[in-house]
């Protein structure tokens, strides 16, 4: 009767062990596909994160050069305004030069047109 407990015993731990030995195999599978899905999460985050890098520079050299453009364009920008308004000043000054040898020539030519005028009242009168 000893005997049958042990082997009914022995029986019953074997089958107990081999119930924790497939659960502790379960569970290291279970722990090598987290392992494997964690990698594979680490290494696309890496790429992920790389990808972010590069288009971080890349927005930093269209920030760059956009400012450098900027600044350029509204230099040049004010350079045109100028170069207009002395162009503008300078054609005044040349049409009110203009303007006041156009009033000269008239007041003479007027002054001429008087005279003819008389010459002509003098010679009508006679």
């Amino acid at each position: 009767m000893v005997r049958s407990y042990r082997s009914i015993l022995n029986a019953r731990s074997e089958v107990i062990e081999a119930r924790i030995d497939t659960r502790v195999a379960e569970m290291k599978a279970d722990l090598e596909a987290m392992r494997v899905d964690l990698r594979r999460s680490a290494d696309d985050f890496k790429e992920t994160a790389t990808e972010i890098g590069q288009k971080i520079t890349n927005l930093k050299y269209i920030v760059v050069t956009t400012a450098a453009a900027s600044v350029i364009g509204l230099y040049a920008a004010n350079v045109a305004t100028m170069q207009a308004l002395l162009s503008a000043y300078d054609s005044g000054k040349a049409m009110a030069t203009v303007m006041a040898q156009t009033t000269e020539r008239i007041q003479r030519t007027s002054e001429r047109l008087d005279l003819l005028e008389a010459r002509l009242e003098k010679n009508s009168t006679r």
